[in-house]
């Protein structure tokens, strides 16, 4: 059997700093992850 390696990513946490890249990342993590909107 393969061992297969999944990593998985988190959403970053907001700081208060930075709110329009920090909306591109949750994007990116929900597209990664395949949550449907």
């Amino acid at each position: 059997m393969e061992d297969v390696w999944i990593m998985k990513k988190q959403l970053p946490d907001f700081m208060g700093t930075d709110p329009v890249g920090w909306i591109a990342a949750a994007e990116r993590f929900f597209e990664k992850n395949e949550v449907p909107s």
